[in-house]
Order: C-alpha cells, then structure tokens, then sequence
C-alpha cells in the first residue's frame, strides 16, 4: 500500500475530530531509535512504515521537548508528516504521555464528545485527579468564549491555591498557561499582568498585543488589556493614548482619566446609557459632582450637586447625605438629612460645633424628662427611602454623650439610667450594651467599659472580642473558651476581665480584679495536658506567650512560642515575629522558613523570611526570595492580604512597595486599588504631602459607590479635611502661599474649629513670614470653643479645647490658663486634660508647674505611654521665646 492509500485509511480509523483516540500500541520506549528530534520529524515521511511508527513513538516519549519541532512540523509540506505530527503535538500539550492511565484519556474523549455540562463534569473530575496539564490543554482548544469562561472561572479556586506553588518551583510553563488561558477574564488580566511585569516580559507582552491589534483594531478586549499593560508599567500617557484610540470600555476610559486628575475628560466620557436602574443612575450623578468640583468650574459643580441633590431625595437620601459630605458640601448634607434622617443630621451638628442646633433637632430642653415614651418617640422623622438608618436606642446614646460633653451632667445621668433600664429588660443581642459602651471609650474608664460589655458579652460574645480587642479577636476567643470549664470564671462579667487583663495588663490590670496567676496556671494546665485536643495546645501556648511579652518577660514568653511550635510549626510565622521585633534577624529567618516549608504557597512567609535575610546581611539571598514571594501574589487579593500583613508588622518601606504594585497592576476601579489608595497616603504623607493629598482623592471616588460605607459618619468630613490639610502642608512647603491658603479656607469652611489647623500650621505659617494669618487662623479657631463656653459654661471638653487652641498658639494664654483650670477642676480624672493644663503652663514659660501637671496626667493614666513622653519633653524643650 502507498503511503497516500496509508494515509486515507488512518483517516477512516483515526478521524481528527477524536485526536486522542491511539494510534499505536503501547511499546517499550523507543530511546536510541533516532539520533535526535529533528531526525524522527523527518521520518514520519519515511517510506517503510515501522520507521514512521517509530518516529511518531519517539516523538511521543520525548514530550515537551520535542514540542517546538512539532509545531512546524505540523505546516509540512507533506500530509503524511503533517498528520502525525498533529497527533502527537495534540497529546504533548494534553500532558498524555504513554504512562497516562486509558482513564484519563478516556476523559478527554468524553470531553470532546460531551456537552457543555458533560465537559463540566470531566473537568471537575480530572481537576480530582490534579491533571492540570491536560486541563489547561482543553481549555485552551475550547472554541466557545462563554464555556471558556465557565470553565477557566471553576478552576479559580484551585489556582489560586496552585499558582504560587508553582512560582516557588518555577513550573513556569505550566503556570504561563493557565496565565494564558484566564487572561480575557477580569481577575486572569491582572494575573497575567502583573506576572508579565514582575518577570520582566511586560515589553515583550505589550508587542504582542499591538500586533494583534494590527489584525483586529474593534477588539476592545484587547484595547483594555494593552491600555492596562502600559499603566502597569508606569506609561500612564500611552495607557491613555490607547484607551482614547478605542473601542474600549467606558467605565475603564473614567477611570483612567480620573486616575490621572484628568476632571473636565472623565465627566465628558460617563456615558448615559439608556435603561439604567436608578443606583446606577445616582452613582453616575454622584461622579459627575465629584467631576465637576474637582474641575473647578463653579457653575457646572452648582448644577451637577443640585441634580444631584433633586434625584436622591426620591431614591436614597443616606447615599445623597454621603456623597454630599464627600463634595464638601455639609449645609447641603445637613438639609437632606433633617426631614428624614435625623440621628445622621445630629451628629453632623455635632461634628460642626453646633451644639445647641443639634439639641433643639433632638427636642432636647433643660426640662426634657427622659422616660420610655420619649425614647418610643425619639426619631420622630417621615419615612424615606435610605440604604442606611440609624436605630432609636442608638440615636439616644449620641444624644447622651454629646449632654455629657456639653456638661450637663443631671440630663446625662438621667438618660444614661433609663438606657440601662431598656438594656436589663430589652437586649436579647447584647447589642444595647455594646452600644453604651461608646460612652466609656476614654482613658480611665476602663472598668466601666468592660462592666457595660460584660452585661451583653453572654448573648453575643463574638461582637465584644471584636470592639474590644480588634485584630486579636481569635485570641480572645482562645482565652474565653480556656476559661468556660471551670466554675470561677462563670460570671461572664469575671471572665471578661480575666480575658482583658491576660490579653492587655497594662490597659485594664489596674482597673478591674482579676487573679492572673490563677487565670495563668489554669491556662498553662490546659495547654500542658496531652488529653487537651492538639489544635487547642497550640492555641492556648501562643495566647499564653503573648500574655507572657505583655508583661516583659521574654523569657516565659519564649517558652511558651517553642511549646507552640514544636506542637504545630505552622505557628512560627507568629515566634518569628516575635524574634524580627527582637533584631534576632537569623534567628527570625529560621522560624519563617520552617512555616514556608510547610506550605509552600506561603507568600508571607516567605517574604518575612527575606526580610530577615537582608537584615541579617543576607542582601542577595533576601532579595531572591523577596522577588519570589512578591511574585506568588498574583492576584489583587493576596497581594492586598500580603501588604496589610506587612504594614501590620510595621515593615513601612516592604508595604509601601506592595501597596504600589497593586495600585499598578488591579484595575483602577477595583475596591483593593483604592484601598492602596488609602494606605499610599497615609505611609506617604508625612514626607509628600501632595502625592498623599492625590492618593486620599482616588480613595475619595470609591466611597461614591452606593454600597460603602464607612463605620463611622464623622470619617466622610474628616477625610475631606485631611486631604486639603495635608495638600496645604505640601503647598507652603513648595513656597505657594496663596494656594496653601486657599486649602485652609476650605478645611475651615467645612469644620469650624478644627483644631488641627492650628496646631499643624502655627509654626510653618510664621516661619513662612505669616504672622498675620496665623493669628487669623487661630482667633477664628479659638472663637469657636470661647462662644462654646458662652454657651455650655459646665462643659470640660469646650473649656480645654480653647485652652489647648490658645495654648499651641501662644496666645491668650491669660484666658487659657482660666479656661485649662476650669476643665480640670469640672473633670479632675481626666488625664487629657491635665496636660493641656501642664501645656498652658509652658507657654507661659512656667516650666514647674507644667512638669507638675504633667505628672499629674501620667499619674491619672499610667497606661497612656504618651503622657510620659510629653513629661519627658517638659523636662528637655526650650521654653518659648517671650515667656516668662
């Protein structure tokens, strides 16, 4: 038979649509048949059978290797060669090799022969089998976008889990298709993004794309990507270039020129498309306020806000109060929340000093009495549409702590019982009592805080660990389940103490009565006892070495983080923080490999371990395994999780870093872009306060979003002031004084009183020549806390903020004498304000007496590391020139 008769009879047997069905039998692997790869490719057009067998065997032991080959054999002239080498090339990138068991090709057939839910199921089955290699192979061949997509979005889970293990091992070929395979999806883009720039194949990637752009200029798929790539790599001029060339997407093409401050170009590109449901709608309405404002043009931020304001009033009034608060417009806020919301209007009172509306708001008058059917009726607003509504019992514990600061101590005590009373006999959540506790969130109250949650600690014990201890929730958990079986801690009130006191001693040991070491023996029992289930040992030694270093004694502390370990070395990432914040850099380096060799995907470990390395002066070896470990967060979720491990252990310059390859590599609308954002500022701002002012800005356009919202109201103003504040600081620097001012004004017009304006830019403004405005600015300051005296004559906090104003100024410092010794005797626990006393003192350049407050404040809160500080700097500062 001639080799073209061959051929059509092994396309009758072994058509292409089933490429996987054999086309030989299994045979001994045909090692020395050939001298090389190239030699078998020219003998799958040999004449005498066998040889092309064999060659086609050959071919199929050697694999990958053989793969490049293959590829142009497959575009031979003659079909013979062209055939085999197919069926071969088809299987090398399956990963079938002739050991793959007939199961695993069996699935394949199905795949090919399947639906789209029988090719689910044979990927779910081999996905079992862990045959990612095949995987990847049929994915890539899948001509369907849509069951593409479903099926690369089934395996995100695994590769998120596989793809940093296979960075540490450098299975880079197996990585880069999957890479290849996700890239036309959102969440793939950004891996193949950021792997492409941090391999150093960001160029090579961009050519790529613009060649296939050459072929199909309307792929805006492809626009995205190249105009992602680029801004990536820091081309933000060519980023825009491309995404202006289009087509491409429209919330992408605002969000990039929002990126760049580009305000007049992003507003002209919000696209009004039809048949928007009404969030959407306001979101976009929002934007455009936001646009407008930033642009600069009065009119068009006047028109854009009342738009605005008219379509939120039937839609979400709490969106319309936020976005408005973020606009820097509060007396509009203020109005918009009056008529419907007005426990958010109360506390925006509040925040603006305007104390006395915000009681008249409240009905609140010297005679008000405070009994259940006032509290039944306290809101008393008309139904709104909102996203966001605060609870009556809520609203009357603002109202209880804005009569405390205001001084009016028989209304607040009033208030205070008929709270507590609704609490005994109405809190079935615990979450009256939590809500009461906000009042005793200050230095010196430490037992009643805890008393106030340890009457809603049993109904909901999850919410007190996380209001009380934060970041440390599971380690209050650990204490409080170590103390449930035995029957002195029953009291939940008791074991919330012990649980405060072993976790925090120096803030609560000398507030409650706890017996430490009876809480220490019980625990350390517990932890020593084989019978106690592994998982809890550990737990219980790591809790105990904490409490152990919240002591200073590093010793026990130590002892109890080897106990932990040896139990389970999955807790060394922890021993070795423990050793990085001693200096013990090799030894640090020890115990963070020892948790990456347990789990190689380990990302943090590892990076910790570098960071140990170099500073250790392991320079080369660290930045390896840095480079490496930066790399396995691929995407914007672990690179977020690893930049807030690294902040959170205080490695400032390590974070920055990674915050700014995420700002670079997610899209810059995704929430962990502005939150980068966010923390790009604050680690910035100290030494470029206009980049940070910039950062803050971006952060600003996704609160925007209809669905966030911050924890608390106060942050939407407060954030609005930091950002001009900390941009005025950058303005005087560079010497603009008229835009440094400028900036001021709007801090001021936003929140009077903002005592931060003088104590940031007293001195600066004067050193830049500006004495008079710098008394201006105090004296508008300073009116605000004296007309607030005027006005609440018992209240402590006006009395010491005017004298605090005074007192950094160096000004007025007669009536701010007056004013600091009135708030310490109306409030002589505080420790606050005895050193504001001891402040005023100095400025009057008498530093006896301000040593003697000092000591006096660090007596009233000796947990308070700062009132030593400040007794120390009483001791050394230079007195200020013209005192006496």
């Amino acid at each position: 038979m001639n080799k073209s008769l061959l051929l059509l009879a092994m396309l009758l047997v072994a058509p292409v649509a089933s490429p996987l069905m054999p086309i030989i039998a299994r045979a001994q692997q045909p090692n020395d048949a050939f001298p090389s790869v190239a030699a078998a490719i020219r003998a799958l057009g040999a004449d005498e059978f066998q040889t092309r067998e064999l060659a086609s065997r050959y071919l199929w032991y050697a694999g990958a290797a053989a793969q490049k080959d293959l590829e142009l054999a497959i575009k031979h002239d003659d079909p013979e060669v062209r055939l085999r080498a197919s069926l071969v090339l088809r299987k090398v990138r399956l990963g079938i090799t002739p050991d793959t068991p007939a199961e695993t090709q069996q699935l394949i057939n199905r795949f090919y022969d399947g639906d789209r839910n029988g090719r689910q199921q044979v990927i779910s089955e081999l996905r079992q089998k862990g045959s990612y290699t095949t995987l990847f192979a049929l994915l890539q061949g899948e001509t369907d976008a849509a069951s593409r997509q479903l099926f690369f979005s089934t395996m995100q889970a695994d590769m998120q889990r596989l793809a940093p293990q296979m960075v540490a091992s450098s299975d880079w070929s197996l990585l880069e298709q999957w890479l290849d395979l996700g890239k036309a999806t959102e969440a793939g883009q950004v891996h193949f993004i950021t792997y492409a720039l941090l391999r150093g194949k960001l160029n090579e990637e961009i050519k790529r794309v613009e060649d296939e752009l050459e072929k199909r200029r309307d792929d805006s798929a492809l626009v995205n990507r190249l105009a992602l790539m680029y801004r990536a790599g820091g081309n933000d001029k060519k980023a825009l270039e491309v995404i202006q060339r289009g087509p491409s997407d429209a919330k992408l093409v605002v969000a990039m020129y929002r990126e760049q401050m580009q305000w007049d170009q992003a507003r002209a590109s919000i696209s009004p498309l039809p048949n928007k449901v009404p969030r959407d709608t306001m979101a976009d309405s929002a934007l455009q306020a936001a646009l407008a404002r930033l642009s600069g043009k009065a009119t068009d931020s006047l028109e854009a806000t009342q738009a605005f304001s008219k379509l939120v009033k039937t839609e979400d009034v709490w969106f319309g109060a936020k976005t408005l608060l973020l606009n820097e417009r509060p007396q509009l806020a203020l109005d918009l929340l009056k008529d419907g919301l007005q426990p958010m209007a109360f506390d925006l009172l509040s925040q603006l000093q305007q104390h006395q509306e915000a009681l008249d708001l409240a009905g609140i008058k010297d005679d008000t009495s405070f009994n259940q059917a006032w509290l039944n009726g306290l809101t008393g607003q008309q139904p709104v549409r909102t996203s966001r509504s605060v609870d009556r019992f809520t609203y009357a514990v603002s109202i209880a702590a804005q009569l405390r600061m205001l001084g009016k101590k028989q209304q607040y005590d009033d208030l205070r019982a008929l709270l507590e009373s609704t609490a005994t006999l109405d809190d079935q959540r615990g979450q009256y009592w939590h809500q009461l506790a906000r009042l005793e969130r200050q230095p010196g109250r430490q037992q009643e805080l805890l008393h106030l949650y340890g009457r809603g600690v049993a109904q909901n014990p999850q919410s007190v660990w996380s209001q009380l201890f934060g970041k440390k929730f599971a380690r209050a958990q650990t204490w409080w389940e170590a103390l449930d079986a035995d029957v002195r801690w029953q009291d939940p009130q008791e074991r919330l103490n012990a649980v405060a006191v072993s976790m925090q001693p120096a803030t609560f040991a000398r507030h409650v009565e706890v017996d430490w070491p009876a809480v220490e023996k019980h625990v350390s029992a517990k932890a020593d006892n084989l019978g106690t289930a592994a998982a809890v040992r550990v737990r219980l030694h790591a809790a105990l070495a904490e409490a152990w270093a919240a002591r200073s004694d590093k010793l026990r502390a130590e002892e109890h983080w080897k106990a932990a370990v040896a139990a389970d070395p999955t807790t060394a990432t922890d021993y070795g923080d423990v050793l990085l914040a001693e200096q013990r850099w090799n030894e640090a380096a020890t115990q963070y490999q020892r948790a990456y060799e347990l789990n190689q995907g380990n990302s943090l470990a590892l990076f910790l371990q570098s960071v140990a390395l170099i500073r250790a002066g392991k320079e080369a070896e660290g930045k390896k395994l840095q480079s490496t470990a930066s790399l396995m967060a691929l995407d914007t979720n672990a690179r977020y999780l690893l930049a807030t491990a690294l902040q959170d252990r205080n490695l400032r310059a390590e974070a920055l870093e990674q915050w700014q390859l995420l700002r670079r590599t997610g899209g810059p609308d995704h929430s962990y872009v502005m939150i980068a954002n966010q923390h790009l500022g604050n680690l910035i701002a100290e030494k470029e306060p206009l980049a940070a002012a910039d950062h803050w800005e971006q952060l600003r356009f996704h609160l925007l979003k209809p669905a966030l919202n911050l924890v608390e109201q106060s942050g939407y103003l407060n954030l609005a002031v930091s950002l001009h504040r900390t941009r005025a600081r950058g303005l005087l620097s560079a010497g603009d004084k008229a835009k440094a001012l400028e900036e001021l004004a709007i801090c001021e017009a936003m929140l009077p009183g903002h005592i931060k304006l003088v104590e940031d830019f007293t001195a600066p403004l004067r050193k830049a020549g500006m004495e008079q405005e710098a008394d201006a600015l105090f004296e508008r300051t300073y009116q605000v806390y004296q007309q607030g005296v005027k006005q609440f004559p018992e209240s402590a906090a006006l009395h010491n903020q005017a004298a605090w104003t005074a007192a950094i100024a160096g000004r007025r410092l007669d009536e701010a004498l007056a004013f600091a010794q009135n708030a310490v005797k109306l409030a002589p626990e505080s420790a606050a304000y005895a050193d504001t006393l001891a402040e005023v003192h100095f400025a009057r350049g008498d530093r006896e007496q301000a040593l003697t407050w000092a000591r006096k404040a660090a007596s009233l809160a000796p947990e308070t590391k700062a009132y030593d500080e400040r007794l120390q700097s009483f001791s050394t500062r230079e007195l200020p020139a013209g005192s006496r």
